[in-house]
């Protein structure tokens, strides 16, 4: 075989011998592929499997996927040869997974190759750990992930919905093999190869596993080639033996194409020619890699005593994803005593689906609950149960000793009064509260407090000032929920809550039960201010107040049983026809169309009424109302057209400077949750958060708070589609894309001063992303991740310094930038080359960045430029307790710990001193978060000390999340193994201790803190 790779080398026929061999492949039909019904469930229009071998869907209206089965019988291999799955197809990829029992998925391209989406994202990142494919009824979860220099290893988790079942899938990615291109070397191809042999995946026992590239036909089929042609070599033992050219045609008779280029073919050869060399040898690659296909190993012990582990630092060299594990710290004291924790772990395997957001209470059975809890705390209501439980004990221990039933603790309970002095003292009042009551809380917490109710401002109102009342007064046709029954009393359901938002007011309603007809009928009281929202403003008249065209932002956003919220619509009003009304009020209905991917389908109906208070006395006539109308919305459009002119010149422009920019990441315009395009420049603003944030690494951290969800893509398939939200749409709804909190955080940062942008580019594997960039006076340059708060410093890589010169070591996780801009600013990277390590961020240097023309940007985007801008809503102060929250959660985490005890029949003894120590390292962990600081570790450690006796040893374990669901929490931290061992201790004289902090920052976005801490005498 060498010979005759030599001979077709030496003479140049590979062109020729690739030629013979398409021409001596047999054809057969396709006519599944080419039903109308399946167009556009192909990648490309010339690659589509054949009838009779293509895969065939069990569990699918349509039983189409671009797929094929290989079946090589002499080697006993089998493979399913696919194309990279669409943004629509993912859910039906991966239930071809699980029909066909596949152990592995073998993924030889990435997702963005040369500019283009050469395959969906259909697993989930280590941001996001799961996705949910809806339209076949499968979750994904990511267990662990492994990253070598030219390939990844991923171990997943496949779970059927219906069913419940569980798979372990590997998920064998190369990520260094270019498209039409061959790999660097046989010799990394084949490392990858025996380290998927090594797991197992492609032995007959499993199915077939599943090899897709982009097409599944180049990069696919040479690796199926390879590793059969391998197989036979080892079967036979003699190289010799086994003919490509004839295997490869073999195989073509089960999928088309397979082998683009003769390039792949003279890979192939080679590949076959040093693996034959391995086997032959008994020297296979796998040896050569001592690291096993599994999930990452346990953390690591150490033997000294370090001061209480800190949470992952948001330092600008802390590069360490949020959640990932930080190592295990043993400590031993002087005494023999040990003392165990871990860093805060802020992995929560169920992020992408209910990371972040902030648990409402909206039924009344909670709130009277949530009462009753708070009031038994108050009065030490466990401290009295235990007194009174230890009397009746001592009382009984007579001659006639007899067991004590539930009738006596109660009687004895009667009979000291607790029960009378409990009931006495609770309260529920639904009274309207005073003027006082509004300005300070209540100070009893016994008493029902709407605390999902935003405290609207109180204005010094006059009879002189003109106010607006808008009034919704029910909705209608909401079909998605026409067959959703009536909730019954006290029942858990999804409710409808309307947002609004005027000339920086902001209000909402009460959530009402989701419905085809839902019960929304609420009161909104308006001001309409002439110049502004000062105190002193004048009443507008008829018509100052036509010459105010911001709109009323409407924004309805649903909330599901589980606490999701999801966007239903956003909609601007103009309230200014309420001008024409003789008696001052007008009634109609406003159809809200849908969001995203769904803005052309409506979502429903309101009825709403407008007010004007007092009304006017001279009304203006409809035609001037609707010609002021029509001139704004002429000379919006204007300016839109004169800047989409210019935008076009200037791409023109910047693509003749080099043909490689067509495939940079240049955002010019973005798509709002409307389907509505608008220039990047205009979703950042100058954002002053007044006195709710102190400080920009604060508002990152408040940035960071707000859960992360890619818009959702219809009919499931797991795929991104384009959605940059407005800011009061991604404030209500609590959660958004990268690009919103980008954008929202540069923001904040430019209200701070900081001279900040929105970077928009590539993470590795060619991701696109967007983070945030400040540079210092001095010319530094800060990378913000919006997603979790950390910092980068960057420092270029100088690509012409010699071999050994040392170069920075590259921690941000950023790998290519197309362009940067902010409110007044655009600018696109026309540097040689955009990886981020290599360039030079010096924005005046136009010879690396090309801006746009700050007039045209301004003539779009700055405040009123256009009446189609949104206006900038103000954040909201939170509205919940944290000292409550927390005391809540802590109760009912202390109940499931006692649950889970007693079901491992073990006792639960807790100790309260222990448990309130715990709280100087939760503050110490958020406080380093929000400030990068740490400090308090030295004090704890003495605490702790103190609080242990010689001879116990001390366990602890800290956890973050983003919600409040106490039950979500505990579920996750049981996956941890540390806190397995402290909340199923075994042990002599075993004392347990838990504590939490619920951090609340503005829009009730919460930072929660959990530790779980044990102490038990140590027993050899």
């Amino acid at each position: 075989m060498e010979q005759e790779f030599e001979d077709i080398d030496s003479s140049g026929r590979w062109q020729n011998l690739y030629n013979e061999i398409r021409n001596q492949a047999s054809e057969y039909p396709y006519k599944v592929a080419k039903l109308p019904v399946n167009r556009n469930l192909n990648r490309y229009r010339d690659v589509s499997p054949y009838d009779h071998s293509r895969v065939k869907l069990e569990n699918s209206e349509n039983d189409y996927i671009n797929a094929s089965l290989v079946m090589m019988e002499e080697a006993q291999r089998a493979y399913i040869l696919s194309q990279g799955p669409l943004r629509n197809t993912c859910g039906h990829f991966w239930l071809m997974v699980w029909e066909q029992c596949s152990k592995a998925v073998i993924m030889l391209n990435r997702v963005i190759e040369k500019g283009s989406e050469k395959c969906a994202q259909y697993w989930p990142t280590t941001e996001e750990l799961q996705m949910s494919f809806t339209d076949t009824g499968f979750v994904v979860r990511l267990l662990s992930e492994e990253d070598q220099s030219y390939y990844t290893i991923r171990v997943l988790e496949l779970q059927n919905i219906k069913t419940r079942e569980m798979r372990e899938i590997y998920h064998f990615h190369y990520t260094t093999w270019p498209d039409f291109g061959v790999p660097e070397s046989p010799a990394s191809f084949l490392n990858f190869l025996f380290k998927v042999r090594e797991s197992g995946s492609l032995s007959p026992e499993h199915g077939p596993s599943v090899v897709h590239c982009s097409a599944g036909i180049g990069r696919s089929g040479t690796f199926a080639l390879v590793d059969t042609c391998l197989v036979l070599m080892d079967k036979w033992k003699s190289p010799s033996s086994v003919d490509i050219q004839k295997v490869l045609l073999d195989m073509r008779e089960y999928r088309m194409g397979l082998i683009q280029t003769p390039d792949q073919l003279r890979f192939s050869y080679m590949a076959v020619i040093e693996g034959a060399k391995l086997i032959l040898t008994d020297n296979s690659a796998a040896q050569h890699n001592n690291q096993r296909v599994l999930p990452r190993s346990a953390p690591s012990l150490e033997p000294e005593l370090p001061p209480p582990p800190p949470p992952p630092r948001p330092h600008l060299n802390d590069s360490r994803p949020n959640g990932q594990p930080a190592p295990c710290l043993e400590l031993q004291a002087a005494s023999g005593d040990h003392l165990m924790t871990t860093e805060p772990d802020s992995h929560d395997h169920n992020v992408a689906e209910h990371s972040g957001h902030v648990r409402k209470r909206h039924q009344r059975a909670s709130e009277l609950k949530q009462i009753i809890h708070n009031h038994l705390l108050k009065m030490d209501i466990h401290g009295k149960i235990r007194e009174v439980l230890a009397e009746t004990v001592r009382n009984d221990q007579g001659p006639a000793h007899r067991s004590l039933s539930e009738a006596d603790f109660l009687r004895a309970l009667q009979c000291r009064g607790i029960i009378d002095d409990v009931m006495k003292d609770l309260h529920f009042t639904q009274e309207a509260p005073t003027d006082a009551e509004t300005r300070s809380p209540p100070k009893s917490a016994t008493h029902f407090v709407d605390k999902d109710t935003t405290q609207l401002k109180k204005f010094n109102i006059d009879p002189s000032r003109r106010c607006l009342y808008l009034q919704v007064l029910g909705g209608k046709a909401f079909l998605e929920h026409l067959q959703e029954p009536e909730p019954l009393p006290g029942q858990v359901c999804s409710t409808f809550t309307l947002y609004l938002h005027f000339r920086n007011q902001r209000f909402r309603s009460k959530p009402v039960p989701c419905a085809c007809e839902p019960n929304l009928e609420e009161g909104f009281l308006l001001e309409i201010h002439q110049d502004g929202i000062g105190e002193g403003s004048k009443m507008a008249d008829a018509t100052t107040m036509l010459s105010i065209c911001d709109p009323i932002h409407l924004v309805l956003v649903k909330t599901d049983t589980s606490s999701e919220t999801a966007l239903v619509s956003s909609y601007f009003l103009d309230w200014r026809t309420v001008l024409s009304s003789p008696s001052g009020k007008t009634c109609f209905a406003v159809e809200l169309m849908g969001v995203g991917s769904e803005c052309k389908v409506p979502a429903g109906v309101l009825t709403v009424s407008l007010e004007l208070f007092p009304p006017l006395t001279e009304t203006l006539s409809t035609d001037i109302i609707s010609t002021q109308q029509s001139l704004e919305r002429q000379r919006t459009a204007e300016k839109e057209r004169l800047f989409l002119v210019y935008a076009k010149q200037w791409w023109r422009e910047f693509l003749e400077i080099r043909p490689s920019h067509q495939s940079k990441m240049v955002k010019i315009f973005a798509q709002d949750e409307n389907g509505i395009n608008r220039p990047v420049c205009s979703y950042v603003h100058v954002l002053r958060a007044g006195r709710l944030l102190e400080s920009p690494r604060q508002a990152a951290r408040f940035v960071s708070l707000l859960a992360h969800e890619k818009a959702p893509v219809v009919g499931g398939g797991g795929g991104k589609q384009e959605q940059w939200c407005t800011l009061m749409a991604f404030l209500c709804r609590g959660k958004g894309d990268c690009e919103d909190h980008a954008t929202l955080l540069c923001s904040l940062l430019l209200g701070f001063g900081l001279d900040a942008y929105v970077c928009v580019g590539t993470k590795a594997k060619g991701v696109p992303h967007t983070w945030v960039l400040t540079r210092g006076t001095d010319g530094s340059i800060t990378f913000w991740e919006s997603l979790t708060a950390h910092r980068y410093l960057h420092q270029a890589v100088d690509p012409d310094a010699p071999p050994l010169a040392p170069q920075p070591k590259l921690l941000y996780p950023y790998r290519t930038v197309g362009c940067v801009f902010n409110h007044q600013t655009f600018l696109a990277n026309c540097q040689p080359s955009d990886a981020v390590e290599l360039c030079v961020f010096d924005f005046q240097n136009q010879s690396r960045w090309k801006a746009m023309s700050e007039e045209a940007l301004k003539s779009v985007c700055a405040p009123g430029s256009t009446s189609s801008l949104p206006l900038l809503p103000p954040l909201c102060a939170p509205s919940l307790d944290p000292a409550a929250s927390s005391n809540q959660l802590e109760l009912e985490m202390r109940y499931l710990v006692s649950e889970h005890r007693k079901d491992l029949e073990l006792a639960t003894v807790w100790d309260d001193h222990l448990s309130y120590l715990l709280s100087s390292a939760l503050s110490a962990y958020e406080l380093e978060r929000c400030t990068g600081v740490s400090c308090g570790n030295e004090e704890f450690q003495d605490a702790v000390r103190r609080a242990v006796p010689d001879g116990h040893t001390f366990k602890g374990f800290p956890i973050h999340f983003l919600h409040r669901s106490a039950r979500r929490a505990f579920a996750t931290c049981l996956r941890s193994p540390f806190c397995q061992e402290i909340v199923c201790c075994r042990g002599d004289h075993v004392r347990l201790a838990v504590r939490v902090r619920v951090f609340v920052y503005p829009e009730n976005a919460c930072a929660v803190w959990v530790m779980f801490a044990c102490k038990y005498r140590s027993v050899l």
